[in-house]
């Protein structure tokens, strides 16, 4: 797998394209963005589960025992 950092409207955008080598990767940036899509990296991962960390709870997200949902509290 082939993790490409490409500039897609005016913003860093992170794809992952499922190819064995870096010149793969570029065909597949060109078939699928255009030839003037501009490439900042191309880097060999091992599998998606690097890009990606898994959370593994048992509690819940936003779970702090208050009914209502978690509060994001601010100093004024």
């Amino acid at each position: 797998m082939i993790r490409a950092e490409l500039t897609l409207g005016g913003q860093l955008e992170v794809v992952n394209f499922d190819v064995e080598t870096k010149s793969g990767a570029i065909e597949k940036v060109w078939n699928t963005y255009g030839y003037l899509t501009t490439i900042e990296r191309l880097s060999e991962v091992e599998d998606e589960a690097d890009s990606v960390k898994s959370i593994d709870s048992d509690e819940p997200a936003g779970a702090s025992g208050d009914e209502k949902g978690d509060v994001l509290q601010t100093n004024e």
